[in-house]
């Protein structure tokens, strides 16, 4: 508060009866607590969309100027989590849910906004390198930093499996962030031996992979013996590695995956004949 405006409102007090100087000063009370929380948690007037997360010299880089506010961790958060979903979209819809549950743990404050802010992450091109440099800055001490490692290996493992491509960019994030490669290689190894982390409470832990296998192999749960190798020799020629030979790089591995699906998908269901 500058020396000026104090003396004028001393001046205005000062000319007030008593009721009047009352209202006064819960006025500025309420004032100075607005600005306290709006220090904190952002503008509650803010009719910015979320453009303002990117610089005005490239629109796909994360503001590096933007404070530490919850806000901002989380479309921190859902920048990177587009990077993993883009990488694998398998059981897409438990992700997002393991996702939001994250979210209003860590971010409860600014998880009202959560599905437009996904939506708009989702949707719009963003720099990896530069949402790490925001949280390098914004979070210094490495146990922050390894826990959004740890969250998005998190994303990576909902489905129960962790592809190459996956792996190549929680690779990626982890140097970006500072971190050590065995900091990884600890956190895969903690999701590899426990039981999936997000399995939805109206499923058994049975009936998730049932569906999940069923789907991979385009069919129903009640599929019959017949169908069941029926389909899969049908996908094994569509997707089998030597057809992808003279394929680009990306469409190649990507068939790979998906044949490696294939056989996870045959083998479990094969053992519940």
């Amino acid at each position: 508060m500058s020396p000026s405006f104090s003396l004028t409102l001393t001046n205005i007090i000062l000319s007030t009866d008593s009721s009047s100087t009352v209202i006064i000063v819960i006025m500025i009370v309420i004032v100075a607590i607005f600005k306290i929380l709006e220090s904190i948690y952002g503008p509650f007037n803010d009719n910015q969309n979320e453009n303002h997360y990117y610089t005005e010299e490239d629109p796909a880089k994360f503001n590096l100027q933007l404070p530490f506010r919850q806000k901002h961790l989380m479309s921190a958060y859902l920048c990177l989590s587009r990077h993993m979903l883009k990488k694998d979209m398998e059981e897409s819809k438990y992700k997002v849910a393991y996702i939001r549950k994250h979210i209003q743990q860590k971010c409860p404050n600014s998880y009202s906004g959560f599905t437009q802010a996904l939506l708009f992450h989702y949707k719009t091109p963003h720099d990896l390198k530069s949402v790490c440099n925001w949280i390098n800055k914004s979070m210094p001490k490495k146990e922050d930093r390894l826990e959004i490692l740890q969250f998005l290996t998190g994303i990576s493992m909902v489905d129960g499996s962790l592809n190459s491509s996956e792996h190549h960019l929680l690779k990626e994030i982890q140097r970006l962030l500072n971190l050590e490669p065995n900091d990884l290689d600890r956190l895969i190894e903690v999701y590899v031996k426990r039981e999936k982390e997000f399995i939805p409470a109206t499923h058994t832990s049975s009936n998730y992979y049932l569906e999940k296998h069923t789907k991979t192999l385009g069919l129903s749960k009640d599929a019959s013996k017949e169908d069941i190798k029926k389909a899969y020799r049908k996908l094994v020629m569509q997707y089998h590695p030597d057809k992808f030979e003279n394929a680009p790089a990306i469409e190649s591995q990507k068939a790979e995956e998906q044949f490696i699906r294939i056989q996870e998908a045959y083998e479990y269901l094969e053992k519940g004949f």
